[in-house]
């Protein structure tokens, strides 16, 4: 975990790359590692992977990785933001050394939220009542509104001579389908790009 002030004229990404290139830094004659960058001036942060680390972060890897953590650094609490982040990356590190890295088709599951779904089942069952109570209510109801003129006309009394329809008109209304050019769904592996040093990167990079 790196924290700066500034980034200077660099972006976060170029940031992160650098500071792991030209420092020396990763594990193996691979240089393999993960970087997490924060940048207090403009609230950037940034992560940077390579050799294994490209490998075990996954795009969808990283994006469920940031999702756990960017919350508390946006409160900043930043201790237990890098706290989440290392116990996280542990547990990316693991599930790769098993043969197979988090990614859009095993992504970690998400802790179950006890209050969130007793309050969607309080709410279910509530809605639930009213609808067969009144069902019940709507039973016990003996009179009630005609929609129709011959509801109200006493069988035997009317005699119809002749009828007939009249066209008007019709009214059509079109609506393109678009199509999606991008073929849906989510990449799976990880993107790289190449920094000043020449060497390919993983990472990503935003806001917080």
């Amino acid at each position: 975990v790196v924290t700066v002030y500034s980034l200077g004229t660099k972006t976060a990404e170029q940031y992160a790359d650098d500071f792991y290139d030209y420092n020396g830094y990763g594990m193996n004659a691979t240089d393999d590692g993960i970087l997490l960058l924060i940048s207090m001036e403009a609230r950037d942060w940034a992560i940077f992977t390579y050799g294994y680390g490209i490998t075990a972060f996954t795009d969808a890897g990283q994006k469920y990785l940031t999702d756990q953590f960017i919350p508390e650094l946006s409160e900043g609490d930043y201790y237990e933001a890098f706290v989440v982040f290392a116990e996280q990356c542990e547990k990316f590190l693991t599930q790769a050394a098993a043969g197979e890295p988090f990614d859009t088709q095993n992504l970690p599951k998400e802790p179950f939220d006890f209050i969130m779904w007793l309050c969607i089942s309080v709410f279910a069952g509530l809605v639930i009542a009213i609808a067969v109570t009144n069902g019940m209510k709507a039973q016990l109801k003996s009179v009630h509104f005609k929609t129709e003129a011959a509801d109200y006309i006493t069988p035997g009394s009317f005699n119809l001579t002749g009828s007939y329809e009249r066209f008007l008109y019709s009214d059509v209304k079109k609506t393109k389908r678009e199509s999606d050019s991008s073929g849906g769904g989510s990449s799976s592996g990880s993107s790289t790009h190449t920094s000043s040093s020449g060497r390919s990167h993983g990472g990503s990079s935003g806001k917080f």
